[in-house]
């Protein structure tokens, strides 16, 4: 099955070139497309400062390969300093020194999608793969498997890799009630733990004979003709639960044992997206967002809003009488 996306932005010390050619060839093994330089071919410091820099602005995850070599690079701490400048940006960290393959498959279990949906909902369905590729996710498309093979085994491998290692986003919309094979997605991503991201497109409900554990799921609701804050808001989803998920990545009931989330930089949030929250005290709302749901938040939930003077966020708290504090200027 076709997969699309996957860039990796890999900072690291020339010196350590051997054990980053192993972190190379595992990410590609995953699927990945991973971006890394060595190059003494060029001569001319701004020439490959320019060339690093351009390659940095249009990556989201970057992998610092951390060693001693590394820490005495300037070339590294260059590349690092930028991407620390850029909002948005996810930096991951590989120790040299520690098993490399399990940090790799650690990271590569972060960055994969699934999207499963109806035939009828193509055009949503390559809106949504559009924002994950531009975003750097491994994006795995249903409709461009080859012709001939057989198409549930193809399926379940995909998925079998992807929700292992990732999300599977389920598109429930007005055709998805009697599609069989969309419920057999979903059964094969639950057997395999599986982190499913209900999205609900217009106002479609789930019909009977889904596993019911789906409604149980925090999920997402979209216009039949998302708007672009809309998309986003699939994108902030996934960054939330890679942001807050346990250490080892392993939990499939959203944000639920997040304390403290600090928000992603996006201008909208949606309804019922700290709802799962259970055990949420912090949320960091960056200056960015510009619109908050009334119901983004349960009733019942007491949670403090750290936000700063004068932004959105500070005005939704006082309109809905929520704890609030400004935060220090940084």
């Amino acid at each position: 099955m076709k997969k699309d996306g996957g860039w990796v932005f890999i900072s690291h010390s020339h010196l350590d070139i051997e054990v980053v050619r192993k972190i190379r060839n595992q990410l590609e093994a995953c699927g990945f497309e991973p971006l890394m330089f060595y190059l003494k071919c060029l001569n001319d410091d701004d020439e490959i400062e320019s060339l690093i820099r351009r390659e940095i602005d249009e990556r989201e995850w970057f992998i610092y390969v951390e060693s001693e070599n590394a820490l005495n690079s300037r070339w590294v701490r260059s590349e690092r300093e930028y991407i620390s400048q850029l909002s948005g940006k996810k930096i991951f960290t590989i120790d040299i020194n520690k098993d490399i393959a399990q940090q790799v498959n650690k990271i590569t279990r972060q960055l994969k999608v699934f999207i499963s949906c109806s035939s009828y909902d193509r055009e949503i369905f390559e809106t949504i793969k559009k924002a994950l590729v531009k975003r750097d996710f491994l994006v795995y498309d249903p409709f461009e498997m080859p012709v001939g093979n057989d198409w549930l085994l193809q399926m379940r491998d995909a998925l079998d890799e992807t929700v292992q290692n990732g999300f599977a986003l389920l598109l429930i919309s007005e055709h998805t009630k009697n599609n069989a094979y969309m419920k057999k997605e979903i059964d094969f991503a639950f057997e395999a733990g599986g982190k499913i991201v209900p999205v609900f497109i217009g106002n479609a409900t789930l019909g009977d004979g889904w596993d019911p554990r789906i409604r149980e799921l925090q999920g997402i609701y979209l216009d039949e003709f998302p708007t672009t804050e809309q998309v986003e808001s699939v994108i902030s989803h996934i960054l939330h639960r890679i942001d807050y998920y346990d250490s080892d990545f392993s939990v499939s009931w959203g944000f639920r044992g997040a304390k403290t989330i600090k928000y992603p930089y996006v201008a909208a949030i949606p309804d019922y997206t700290f709802w799962d929250c259970d055990n949420l005290e912090t949320v960091y709302i960056p200056d960015c967002v510009s619109y908050i749901s009334d119901i983004a938040f349960r009733n019942d939930q007491d949670v403090l809003i750290i936000c700063s003077k004068g932004s959105y966020a500070e005005q939704y708290s006082i309109r809905n009488n929520i704890r609030y504090k400004i935060k220090e200027q940084e």
